[in-house]
Formats: C-alpha cells, structure tokens, sequence
C-alpha cells in the first residue's frame, strides 16, 4: 500500500511521495481484509534494522499494517522489505537509504615533508562521514593553510576545494607552498550542516636545492696584492 523510498541513514523509512511509512494490506485470496492479523518484517539483503526499530504490526479493521519505526544506519542499495503474515510473505521494492549530512571530517591521508614549489606529498585527502559513520559524497570540501614559522599562504594556482567522491574522500592532489618553513598544517572544513572541521597533523616545507641559486651579497673591492679582499 506503501512503498520505501530514499531515506537518509538513522530516519524513519516512508515513501517520498505520501511521507507515510511502510504499510502492507493482508487479505484472503477473494480479496477479504483480514483484521487483527500480526505482521513482521524483516530487511534483505541483510537484517539490520537500527536499534529501536519496531518489526511487528497487527492490521487494523481496513486489512492494513503499518510500520512507523523502520530505520536503517548503513547506507545501502538496494534495501528491500520483506513482509510475512500467517504464511504469506511479499516483498517490497528496491530502495536505498544514503549517508545524511556530514557530522566528521577525518584525516585520511596526512601532508608529508615537501619541497618548495612542489605539490604537496601525501597527497592530503580528507573524509567526510555521518553520524553512523558513512561516506558522504557529493558535498564540498575546503583546504586551508595554517600558517607555520614562515607565515605564508598556497600559491594562488593551487586546488583549495572540490567534491568528495562515492568513499566520502576529498584528495587535494593540487596544493602548492614556495615559502620553506616548518609546522605548517591543513584545516578541512565541510561546506554544509554545522561546517564540521579537522586539521592535519603538522608538516615542513623544505627548500629546493635542485635549483639552488647563488647571490654574492657583498662584492669585493680592488685590493693590494697580500692583503685580505675587502
């Protein structure tokens, strides 16, 4: 009577449509409600039910049962119900419940030693999960540098925010620093809900002696022959 649909994790199950839960009708094979008949239901591929969910219904004088309090923490798809009265059994349609918003930002990959004016080692790459631990993909993600002994900024190419992918991952494979310095760190911030946030552990920028320049800072002077060149 009621079909699943969508559902964010750890919410109840209804159909998009309607907003109402899942409800089965039990009748005889003329069509025959039958009332006060108990009904349980489980979830396939795997039961899983959250804690707290209630499984049974009884059908009231109209043939019908409805479930109010089916939720699932594990994002999936495809999720069906199966239903089992007296014997009878029916299943549902394929549904899927998906992550809902990111509550935390963890560090998946940590910056590393670089050399200056070189993308940064690791590369850095934050996740995004909810509450009951899925990824959550498609949400914005930025990067921002903490400035360490050399106070300094990502090179204005630099990639500071992009999507995470269906692993709920954010790689920022395109950060840049030229200044050499040491404890630099990364703030993750998600752009949605409360703007969870992390940051990396610290890491240093060392200079690049593969294009190592010489400056001669003070020049020299004509000098008598034996003295020291002023």
């Amino acid at each position: 009577v009621q079909e699943p649909s969508q559902t964010p994790a750890g919410l109840p199950i209804t159909n998009l449509t309607s907003g109402l839960p899942p409800t089965v009708r039990v009748t005889d094979k003329y069509t025959n409600v039958i009332d006060a008949e108990a009904v349980t239901v489980a979830l396939t591929p795997t039961n899983s039910f959250a804690s707290g969910s209630v499984t049974n219904a009884t059908t009231g004088t109209n043939g019908e049962a409805v479930f109010t309090n089916l939720a699932i923490t594990n994002a999936f798809s495809p999720y069906r119900l199966a239903f089992t009265a007296d014997g009878a059994s029916n299943s549902s349609r394929q549904f899927a419940v998906v992550a809902g918003d990111p509550t935390e930002v963890l560090v998946h990959t940590e910056p590393q030693t670089t050399i200056a004016g070189r993308k940064l080692v690791g590369p850095p790459t934050a996740q995004l999960t909810d509450d009951y631990g899925n990824p959550v993909y498609q949400t914005t993600v930025f990067a921002t540098l903490q400035s360490g002994t050399n106070g300094t900024n990502f090179v204005a190419s630099s990639t500071t925010n992009g999507l995470t992918d269906t692993d709920g991952l954010m790689v920022f494979s395109n950060l840049v620093i030229n200044d050499a310095g040491t404890n630099y760190s990364i703030t993750f911030v998600a752009d949605v809900g409360d703007y969870p946030s992390t940051n990396t552990t610290t890491f240093a920028v060392v200079p690049d002696l593969t294009n190592a320049v010489i400056t001669v800072t003070n020049q020299p002077s004509n000098s008598i022959a034996g003295s020291i060149i002023p």
